[in-house]
């Protein structure tokens, strides 16, 4: 059985040990080339920790420290401490742990490493093999990506083994199909295949699948093992790094393949057919005469032109307090204190078939500001945030907006 660990360059051939465990409980849980399945990782990391980490304490894995200093289990550990980088886990269960109540085996697997010829040495006894494709990894330049070709040069899954491999192939979609394509309200997984040639799987740093193209997040117990200051870039990696959810619409999946982000890790690309008609599709509709919406002045003002479907309102999670309905619900229900952020055209609204439009920065005006009918608020700084994320199309807007608040 062939394993891949995911390690950022400057590490070289030096792992942690917990580094196995992940790559080992990863295979299983995606096993039969299947979409990964979170409680299987889960029950096979533990039972997989606490044998890696007894195999290196009892000699039979050779281990080092984080620089490749070989040396026994009990010195790795020490030199840890002696350097500042012994961290101690504490045990996760439903009832509080107590402050002392430290977990030894995740501890130490974050803080006694092996080298990959160590690894193979030993792994090779049980009919087994490790090779590593390189992931991103932070320094004193910021996050720094690592080269598309150290996943071209990844493993391919074979026989539920698993799989770390590139984008980067071409569709054999016809240019009738492409626009046929771009002209769907929704599209899915087979309409992503059909215009990347990727069905599901994983590819650089993505797992596509049924439920969309997904960012594969950096592990909690890898993150504990950096400094302070570069958890918060990781953790800040995991919650921005784009994803893309099925159904999606054409402007949604042709965005997302655009990001810089995705062209590096994940090496995603579309028909010039589909991408023109697209962009075509998305040109600006003249304005309905008539509509009208309420300025925060009061004055009267025109609805921008050119707002987005329900569908893609509703394709990312808005910053909403606990006390407010959902936004699906207000997009359906349609109060009078956003109908300024609502150009009506077609259908009213309820279900995904409702074809009135919607602004976004309007719409985060609306959220933010309380009315005799809506006592609750949305924070201006998490709408700032939001939009600039999520809609930077409407950012401009928003901003302008925005400073009457």
């Amino acid at each position: 059985m062939q394993y891949g660990l995911r390690l950022a360059s400057p590490s070289l051939d030096v792992l942690p040990l917990a580094a196995i465990a992940d790559a080992v409980a990863r295979a299983a849980a995606t096993g039969g080339d299947t979409p990964f399945h979170k409680p299987t990782y889960q029950g096979k990391f533990r039972n997989l920790l606490e044998w890696v980490v007894t195999d290196a304490r009892e000699g039979r894995l050779a281990v080092t420290d984080q620089d490749g200093k070989p040396g026994t289990f009990d010195e790795a550990i020490q030199r840890a401490k002696d350097n500042g980088t012994y961290s101690e886990v504490s045990k996760r269960s439903n009832e509080e742990a107590a402050s002392n109540d430290v977990d030894l085996d995740a501890t130490h697997a974050l803080c006694v490493y092996t080298t990959l010829k160590n690894l193979n040495d030993w792994a090779g006894e049980q009919g087994n093999e490790f090779a590593i494709s390189r992931v991103g990894w932070i320094d004193e330049r910021g996050w720094v990506e690592p080269n598309n070709a150290g996943f071209d040069r990844g493993m391919r899954q074979t026989s539920g083994e698993h799989r770390l491999e590139s984008g980067a192939k071409e569709s054999a979609l016809s240019d009738e199909a492409c626009i046929e394509l771009a002209s769907q309200c929704e599209l899915h997984l087979e309409d992503w295949t059909d215009l990347t040639a990727l069905d599901d799987g994983e590819y650089g740093a993505y797992i596509v699948s049924e439920e969309g193209v997904i960012f594969r997040k950096w592990e909690e117990h890898y993150i504990k093992g950096f400094p302070k200051d570069e958890k918060q870039e990781i953790r800040r990696r995991n919650r921005r790094s784009p994803s893309l959810t099925f159904p999606c619409t054409p402007k949604q999946l042709l965005e997302f393949v655009n990001k810089a982000f995705c062209v590096l890790w994940g090496s995603f690309s579309v028909p010039d057919a589909f991408r023109q008609a697209v962009t075509e599709s998305a040109q600006v509709p003249a304005e309905p005469q008539g509509q009208s919406a309420t300025t925060l002045s009061g004055a009267a003002a025109k609805v921008a032109p050119g707002g987005l479907a329900k569908i893609e309102i509703l394709s990312v999670p808005w910053p909403l307090p606990p006390n407010a309905p959902t936004l699906k619900n207000i997009l359906d229900e349609l109060p009078k204190w956003v109908e300024s952020a609502c150009l009506k055209v077609g259908r009213p609204g309820k279900g995904p078939d409702g074809s009135h439009l919607w602004n976004p920065a309007v719409l985060a005006i609306c959220l933010a500001t309380k009315t005799p009918q809506k006592k609750w608020a949305v924070g201006k700084g998490a709408l700032t945030n939001f939009l600039r994320l999520n809609f930077s199309d409407y950012f401009a807007e928003w901003t302008e907006k925005s400073q009457y608040l």
